[in-house]
């Protein structure tokens, strides 16, 4: 009987053994081991709150085999690469890279496997916000005031970044502005030759921009107003009066030309006059707006004479 089990215990574990092989076969033959090579984002993980990252590679390439059934279902963040910055501080580091993978897979080199990282002091600074403008206003419309608010805000970032910083600036497209209006931008930070400082943040991300506009010179067609003095002699009267031409175009400050409906002549004095008066005389205008013809005009006042005394009468 103790023979007969040996036998069955033999025979078991050559099953389970041929049972092992087959499926090795079977999965090498159905699910074979492959090799994939990716550039994964490097992560600095555990860098000291009051230090800031400066320097660092971005990527990094990582090669791994793994069977081909999970690696054509792996996604690039179920990769990890990393190096580990806990307990340093501000200065150069050289570093090995860590990576983190599914544990079917095998990593078979990494490159670079050491990397060089900067760290440095994280500063602040409190900087105003000028606008920057984009775009062009509608024809006669000019910009008045502009007021940022807030008009400061704080930048933070590594010692020599911040140092970078010139000024911030939100950008304001005044495209198709016409009115008093209130815009929203993103202040960013530019360096001394204009360009964009990355890797500071910006506190608060958003400030809004108030935008005043005026109009500026406009032109309006007005009508012209004679303007006569003087008494004319006895039994004389005035039967008529007119310009020529009997309107003129103006053009000057839209507040001002707004308000304007019509202009007057310089006054033409018909004192003892029992015919008619023609004058070429000047329109008063009024400062800062202008005539687009010339600055004078021509009046007529017709005028009738007064019933004649009648013949032998003295």
């Amino acid at each position: 009987m103790a023979h007969n089990n040996g036998e069955n215990m033999t025979g078991k574990v050559l099953a389970l053994l041929l049972a092992v092989i087959l499926w090795v076969y079977v999965m090498n033959e159905q699910n074979p081991p492959v090799e994939q090579t990716l550039n994964v984002k490097l992560e600095v993980r555990n860098v000291a709150q009051n230090l800031v990252l400066a320097q660092s590679t971005d990527q990094v390439k990582i090669r791994y085999r793994g069977p081909r059934s999970i690696i054509a279902g792996l996604r690039q963040q179920d990769l990890e690469v990393y190096v580990d910055a806990r307990g340093l501080e501000e200065g150069q580091h050289l570093l090995p890279v860590k990576t983190g993978i599914p544990g079917a897979l095998e990593v078979i080199e990494v490159v670079p496997n050491t990397v060089e990282i900067r760290l440095e002091g994280q500063v602040t600074r409190i900087l105003p916000v000028v606008p920057k403008f984009a775009g062009t206003t509608p024809p006669g419309i000019v910009i008045d005031k502009i007021e940022v608010v807030p008009a400061q805000v704080t930048i933070t970032g590594s010692r020599s970044k911040v140092d970078m910083v010139a000024a911030v600036a939100v950008p304001v497209d005044m495209s198709g502005v016409n009115k008093n209006t209130v815009l929203e931008g993103l202040p960013h930070p530019y360096g001394n030759t204009g360009g964009a400082v990355e890797g500071v943040y910006v506190s608060p991300e958003k400030v809004q921009v108030h935008v005043s506009v005026l109009q500026g010179t406009i032109t309006k067609t007005v009508d012209i107003k004679p303007s006569v003095i003087g008494e004319l002699a006895p039994g004389a009267a005035i039967t008529k009066v007119s310009t020529e031409p009997d309107k003129v175009e103006i053009s000057g400050p839209a507040e001002t030309v707004k308000k304007i409906d019509a202009l007057y002549t310089a006054p033409v004095d018909v004192s003892g006059q029992a015919a008619d008066v023609v004058r070429e005389v000047k329109i008063q205008g009024q400062e800062g707006v202008t005539t687009t013809r010339g600055d004078t005009v021509k009046v007529s006042v017709q005028i009738t004479a007064g019933p004649q005394p009648a013949p032998g009468r003295p």
